[in-house]
């Protein structure tokens, strides 16, 4: 009786690490998950650039896969406000707009600017067109599965060059892998 019953329990948790514990099976499964997500999801870098001849910004947008492959790239004008990070923001939310119309559902947006993370998660602001843009970025990130904005100092040589490119041109450009799948 005791060896069908063994059998029974070999053959039920078959391909199951049997020496792990509940707890470090769910923490097992939370970090696949979390490792599957990371797979699918794109890291967007945004850089902007204003023109010191003429009344525009140049925005410069990249979205990278989980190893770092190049998936889509834009290169947007617009006409600056005058106030850097109000520019910024105006940044993030086009960013998350382009994003968003890919149908993307995980994106994670680096800035390298902690005033502006920290103001997009802080509630109010006393800038009446700031704080309109920063519950606009509020608002587009909940309409994705899993959106992050977090302050990190990465390179991103080729947002500098699209948002310098930016300027000097009259269509926005854009080019997203046709192959892509989100």
């Amino acid at each position: 009786k005791a060896l069908k019953e063994w059998t029974d329990f070999e053959e039920a948790n078959k391909g199951k690490d049997a020496g792990k514990s509940t707890l470090e099976t769910e923490e097992q499964q939370r970090t696949d998950q979390e490792q599957m997500e990371c797979h699918t999801g794109l890291l967007l870098k945004i850089h902007t650039h204003q023109s010191k001849d003429q009344p525009t910004v140049g925005i410069g947008i990249s979205a990278t896969d989980y190893m770092g492959q190049l998936q889509a790239i834009w290169a947007l004008t617009e006409r600056t406000s005058g106030d850097l990070l109000q520019d910024q923001a105006a940044a993030v939310r086009l960013a998350l707009l382009k994003a968003g119309n890919q149908g993307w559902s995980n994106i994670q947006v680096e800035l390298d600017n902690r005033k502006l993370v920290d103001a997009i998660k802080k509630p109010s602001h006393n800038n009446h067109p700031m704080a309109t843009l920063l519950e606009d970025i509020r608002s587009i990130c909940n309409l994705f599965q899993k959106c992050s904005i977090s302050f990190a100092i990465s390179r991103k040589v080729e947002c500098i060059k699209l948002s310098l490119h930016a300027l000097n041109i009259w269509i926005d450009e854009e080019w997203v892998n046709p192959n892509l799948r989100c």
